[in-house]
């Protein structure tokens, strides 16, 4: 099921999985309906969701179905297959048949007025049969033969104007060409970096300046975004004269690219966009190895950094955080205050409650404008937390009522790292 490609939280990317397939839709429903039997029901009713969705808003009223059995059971007209037929087409063959008459016309009618120069050498009869021929000929002169002219050389016109993508497609492979790397130690670090980026993002769009390697990109759902940035000093090699950007599947990346790093691994990325979008990578220790592979699309797509107001902050130690949400689940309710912050969940049937008090081993810093208040979800941050624990061992916590939370991390010997989740508000 290799046109698959499965992101987050049973989200699919359809309309590259449909492009693979030629916008075969029976193929890809089968193959889709196939993929689903693997997943959990409750992916496999977000798949259906999704799908539903996507093909609602596509304009082709299918519906996706998965049960049990062996064979798939798809529902819903097949439109695509009609696209092709061109209804214009029919326009042009009658206008043709139309105008060559009035040449004809127009050529009949001079040969017979070039036989008689001497209009009072006319009979009574072929003056009358002038005048009507008189008629034509100037008709044809005035009005008919200009448009002829004029409508041969606007069908020449149309292939141009058909031509037009062709024009575009010539310079895309004139995009300016550009080449850098960059080099970072520690093989096992980085791949657990990547990991960290992978939670949010399939896709991850980087940018490599002269200054180093920056990331700013937001999950399917736009709940989460994830700001990167590592500096050119903590590299041990890098290369960039103009900024660049690039876009690769980090799950592709961590497998198998870096499915074997060792710590003594150092990793070189080299990037080259133009007229060859591709990414090298150098795993060299004892041994060297090297990796290819294509880049993705670029999108256009410039994300800002949100502009927060944090009115509580809070140090932590990270190890104890991630201990305080193997205990939570769905969502909680934070609660900061100036002696210390309470993380509350109130379920059905049993309430949790953790209190970590300003001055003991967990909270080493609390600053706090006011006391805040807000509901977050659990998958969103436990996963993430639990990325950062082999980066880091300190977290900082900053939000405010009812507003997105951040958590910032220094990232020793790479950079730093800004993590931005949106609050629950459904939940009192």
């Amino acid at each position: 099921m290799a046109s698959i490609i499965m992101l987050k939280k049973g989200h699919v990317e359809f309309e590259k999985a449909l492009e693979k397939m030629d916008w075969n839709t029976e193929k890809f429903e089968m193959e889709l309906e196939m993929f689903a039997k693997t997943q959990s029901p409750e992916t496999q009713e977000k798949l259906r969701k999704e799908y539903n969705r996507f093909m609602s808003q596509c304009g082709w009223p299918m519906e996706l179905v998965v049960d049990s059995e062996p064979l798939p059971r798809l529902s819903g007209p097949k439109p695509l297959p009609e696209l092709p037929i061109i209804k214009p087409q029919a326009e042009p063959a009658i206008t043709p048949k139309a105008e060559p008459e009035v040449k004809t016309e127009i050529a009949s009618s001079q040969q017979q007025t070039e036989p008689a120069p001497n209009p009072n050498e006319w009979t009574h009869e072929q003056k009358e049969d002038a005048k009507l021929v008189g008629v034509h000929i100037e008709q044809g002169d005035s009005s008919h033969a200009e448009p002829i002219e004029t409508e041969s050389p606007s069908t020449q016109e149309t292939p141009p104007q058909e031509n037009v993508p062709n024009e575009t497609e010539t310079k895309t492979p004139e995009r300016k060409e550009l080449h850098g790397y960059i080099e970072m130690n520690d093989g096992k670090k980085v791949k657990n970096l990547f990991e960290l980026i992978n939670v949010y993002l399939d896709e991850a769009t980087f940018k490599l300046t002269p200054q180093g390697l920056t990331l700013r990109g937001m999950d399917p759902t736009r709940i989460a975004m994830i700001d990167l940035v590592i500096p050119r000093e903590n590299c041990t090699e890098h290369l960039c004269t103009e900024e660049m950007k690039f876009c690769f599947n980090t799950e592709r990346f961590l497998d198998p690219t870096l499915k074997n790093v060792t710590k003594n691994d150092a990793i070189r990325l080299d990037i080259q966009t133009g007229k060859i979008d591709k990414m090298f990578t150098r795993l060299s220790s004892k041994l060297t190895r090297q990796f290819s592979m294509p880049l993705l699309e670029v999108s256009e797509e410039e994300i800002p950094t949100p502009k927060l107001i944090f009115n509580y902050t809070a140090r932590l130690v990270l190890e104890n955080v991630n201990t305080i949400f193997k205990d939570l689940e769905d969502h909680f309710r934070m609660i900061g205050t100036q002696d210390g912050l309470t993380f509350e969940h109130k379920g059905d049937l049993e309430d949790f409650t953790v209190t970590l008090q300003k001055g003991n081993e967990t909270v080493l810093n609390i600053e706090a404008k006011e006391e805040s208040k807000a509901t977050y979800s659990v998958p969103y941050l436990k996963e993430v937390l639990k990325a950062l624990s082999p980066l880091t061992d300190i977290i900082e916590v900053s939000y405010s009522t009812d507003m997105p939370i951040r958590l910032s991390a220094e990232l020793p010997h790479l950079g730093t790292v800004n993590i931005y989740v949106a609050p629950r508000i459904d939940c009192e």
